[in-house]
């Protein structure tokens, strides 16, 4: 019985290890594709199987259930992108099923969009996200970004307004 027991352990185990594999190896190739302002790479660490892609783009009114609209989607924001690049924290993640993996993160954007003022934003957000365990390893099929609310914004911009001295 000790045995049956410590197996199912290191089952689990090794089931996490290598969960912990495929996340890393998923949100290593979001930040590369978007760092390198080719969203239209974004496609690879999608389930191309997926009938009805899910993404929740913080910046759009209207959500995006298909294909071509995602297809379109990445291809605006690569041509519009002069530089960009995203960092990620904060990496929770736990099986929903046997193939289905949430994983959540906060994500700071940096963007300077093609135009003549060359004018650089930013922003921080949540993320949250659904993959498939396929063969050839984790694949997004929901996606929402979420803005934080005004209220954590304006206690940024009331804290940085405090003189350095005080």
């Amino acid at each position: 019985f000790m045995f049956i027991f410590r197996y199912d352990d290191l089952s689990k185990e090794k089931k996490m290890e290598n969960l912990d594999k495929q996340v890393k190896i998923l949100l290593d190739s979001y930040v590369e594709y978007w760092s390198k302002a080719k969203p239209t790479e974004l496609k690879n660490i999608w389930d191309s199987n997926e009938r009805e892609p899910y993404y929740i783009a913080e910046e759009k009114l209207e959500p995006i259930y298909d294909w071509e609209s995602l297809i379109s989607y990445w291809k605006i924001a690569e041509d519009s992108l002069e530089k960009f690049s995203i960092r990620i924290w904060n990496i929770k993640y736990k099986f929903l099923s046997t193939d289905i993996v949430a994983i959540n993160f906060m994500m700071h954007w940096n963007a300077i969009i093609n135009s003549s003022e060359k004018n650089k934003f930013a922003l921080d957000l949540r993320v949250s996200s659904l993959a498939k365990k396929k063969n050839s390893g984790l694949k997004f099929f929901h996606y929402t970004e979420s803005p934080l609310g005004t209220l954590p914004y304006i206690k940024k911009i009331y804290q940085d307004n405090v003189d350095s001295d005080f």
